[in-house]
């Protein structure tokens, strides 16, 4: 929250940023920003902007963000990207590479958990499929932040399309299974 106030300043004053930012990974990177636009996703603020060293948009968490310091060199404006709608197609704020295409994904779940999902959607295009089969469908690009959303319904939902998303979901499920119920060895038997 420190650097809130000065990244939005920042970004309405078109004022390029030297930010030094650890990963997730605890990589020190220091980068020249020019940032365009601040989003708050799931109690996180982030930063989006031009990086130059890497040529390309960039989001940076704010929590990550170590120093902040003015750069010395001219802003180059955001001449491309309409933040208004620049994460409609997505949950969350990871945006996938240009040549991931919007799938319908197709949820069913438990009948306890199904008037939660429909007061309190998970995406704007979310659509009810049918009440009885408690289905809904979602129109997006997947994204980390999709998965994280629908592991975190645990049981209480199934992807049911498309396939290789489900399949995708279902191989984090049996990761995590393994981990709390190890496969023992066949010819491993106790006397």
């Amino acid at each position: 929250m420190e650097f809130l106030s000065g990244v939005i300043d920042a970004a309405v004053n078109c004022t390029p940023l030297i930010i030094t930012y650890k990963t997730y990974k605890g990589k020190e990177i220091i980068s020249t920003l020019h940032p365009y636009h601040v989003k708050q996703y799931n109690n996180r603020w982030f930063l989006f902007g031009y990086e130059e060293e890497f040529g390309k948009i960039a989001n940076k968490a704010l929590d990550r963000i170590q120093r902040i310091s003015l750069a010395s060199v001219p802003f180059k404006p955001n001449t491309s990207i309409d933040f208004g709608h620049f994460f409609d197609d997505v949950v969350g704020v990871s945006i996938p590479n240009d040549d991931i295409e919007k799938e319908i994904i197709v949820l069913r779940f438990t009948e306890n958990r199904f008037p939660y999902v429909t007061s309190k959607p998970i995406h704007k295009s979310q659509t009810v499929l049918s009440e009885d089969d408690c289905t809904i469908s979602l129109e997006v690009k997947p994204t980390r932040e999709l998965e994280q959303q629908i592991l975190s319904f645990g049981p209480d939902v199934e992807v049911l399309a498309p396939e290789t998303f489900r399949a995708q979901i279902g191989s984090k499920i049996a990761d995590n299974y393994r981990k709390y119920f190890p496969v023992q060895d066949e010819c491993t038997h106790s006397l």
